[in-house]
């Protein structure tokens, strides 16, 4: 099982050298992290020593890559609201489509 990325984690992952945005990184992390919440359609679980019940998945590597990759994209690309291709791919295995 995996953890949040840390703030300096996310800053190395994007090559970013400042402080001076490092409230907006946060807020694109946590943001990052309800996307793959709602793109999954399950709750995350960051405690792997916690039983799952149903709709609820532990929070994988894959995840967390994909959680770096999401903070980068909107990072880089303030308007745009793709998903990166390598990050859907990761996402879409853990994925529950609502019928």
């Amino acid at each position: 099982m995996a953890n949040r990325p840390t703030l300096t984690e996310i800053k190395m992952h994007s090559r970013i050298d400042t402080d001076y945005e490092d409230d907006y990184l946060v807020a694109l992390d946590n943001s990052a992290f309800d996307f793959i919440r709602t793109y999954l359609n399950r709750d995350l679980v960051l405690d792997n020593t916690a039983e799952l019940t149903e709709g609820q998945i532990y929070y994988t590597e894959q995840m967390r890559v994909c959680e770096l990759m999401l903070v980068d994209s909107w990072y880089t690309s303030r308007s745009s609201s793709e998903i990166p291709k390598a990050c859907e791919y990761m996402l879409n295995q853990f994925r529950v489509m609502n019928t």
